[in-house]
């Protein structure tokens, strides 16, 4: 099984990415914020994501049934990455 991280969506922005992280982790999918780190966290978890926007990531496994869960959840086609 292939678990190296891949991207699922792209610099998000931080309120779909969250929405994201939360789908799949009801479907037991494993995700992870990913990307530049900023000398903002003290300003909070929601500030620090909008100024570094990271990628989602998932296990390369998980990549189509991550892809279907947020294609059943917002009836939106995720862009090929």
């Amino acid at each position: 099984m292939d678990n190296r991280p891949v991207v699922l969506l792209s610099a998000p922005d931080p309120v779909k990415g969250e929405l994201a992280r939360g789908l799949l982790e009801e479907a037991g999918i494993p995700s992870l914020f990913h990307g530049p780190d900023r000398d903002v966290a003290e300003l909070g978890a929601a500030v620090h994501m909008a100024f570094t926007r990271p990628d989602l990531l998932v296990p390369a496994a998980a990549l189509e049934d991550a892809r279907e869960v947020l294609k059943q959840a917002w009836g939106e086609e995720i862009e090929e990455l």
